[in-house]
């Protein structure tokens, strides 16, 4: 039934009327972990789903990086930053293959702690 709603609304256009609001802002998408791996504290996005997490934003946004905030270009698209939280080592398993692929940039922390002790 969500999916009925969600894919209803997308069709009569109501998410392209929400980006339209959002010209002068810029959302960042905060990701934490891209795996297969199912997790018991936080399960991560699946790779598949994160690859059509990527065309659409691709298709529906001006994907940038935190560096980029500096120097906006005019788009007919809303700006993204797509940021991952955490240092975790999946990222360079799935989601960098990925953003690659797309040509896209994304914000990555590391965590110090855990870096130095793995």
């Amino acid at each position: 039934m969500k999916n009925l709603v969600l894919n209803s609304l997308h069709g009569l256009g109501f998410t392209s009327a929400l980006r339209s609001r959002k010209k002068d802002k810029v959302t960042v998408l905060s990701l934490h972990r891209i795996s297969d791996e199912r997790n018991a504290f936080w399960n991560p996005i699946r790779p598949d789903t994160f690859n059509q997490l990527l065309v659409y934003c691709k298709k529906n946004y001006n994907v940038i990086s935190f560096s980029d905030l500096g120097n906006l270009k005019p788009s007919d698209k809303p700006d993204l930053i797509l940021s991952f939280d955490d240092g975790y080592y999946d990222f360079y398993e799935y989601a960098l293959p990925l953003l690659v692929k797309h040509n896209l940039s994304a914000n990555h922390n590391i965590v110090n702690v855990c870096a130095e002790n793995q």
